[in-house]
């Protein structure tokens, strides 16, 4: 893969777009920010190939496109990008750009939970709490959910309190449960 400088002019306007956004001015400049990108994204540059799936599925600088954000998310997940591996498994479990796949939303979040991505660990754990992708195992998704929340995920700290409060994978506790519930809600 080639690595790819962005001269100081390149610079110069990312740093106007984030400035922009901050003021909430950002149509000329994601129009711009679309253009690095693809042009970025198109070198084979990782981050930019990600941040131009964004962009389509967004509609942030061009037409919201979920086929094509879905296809640059794919181009991306494959040479690595844990970000990407993610969002292309959320495209396959909401059927977003592509049919609805839980089976392979299941594989693309293990695959990022693996390399270390804490919304994948969250959203594994949801697999396995519903049985999608793969057999519902509530243990597992405790388990999933206590690294998660251990790592400071909110959702992944209220869901731990769930299982908690309903003896999901876990013996029932409801002192520990309504500790969380607090916890999650500060």
């Amino acid at each position: 893969m080639q690595k790819i400088l962005l001269d100081n002019s390149s610079w110069g306007v990312v740093m106007l777009y984030l400035k922009a956004a901050e003021a909430g001015d950002v149509t000329a400049q994601e129009k711009k920010a679309f253009e690095i990108y693809s042009k970025a994204a198109e070198a084979g540059h990782l981050k930019a190939q990600y941040n131009l799936a964004l962009c389509y599925d967004n509609g942030e600088g061009t037409i919201k496109n979920l086929e094509k954000a879905f296809e640059v998310y794919s181009k991306a997940a494959e040479a690595g990008n844990v970000n990407a591996q993610n969002s292309l498994a959320n495209c396959y479990f909401n059927g977003r750009g592509t049919s609805k796949n839980s089976e392979k939303a299941f594989e693309l979040y293990s695959k990022a939970t693996e390399a270390g991505y804490l919304d994948a660990q969250y959203n594994l754990a949801v697999c396995y709490a519903n049985g999608e992708g793969t057999t519902k195992n509530s243990e597992k998704a405790f388990e999933l959910y206590s690294k998660a929340a251990e790592a400071g995920d909110l959702d992944a700290l209220y869901n731990l309190a769930v299982c908690y409060n309903n003896g999901e994978g876990t013996i029932k506790n409801l002192e520990k449960a309504f500790e969380l519930y607090l916890k999650a809600a500060e």
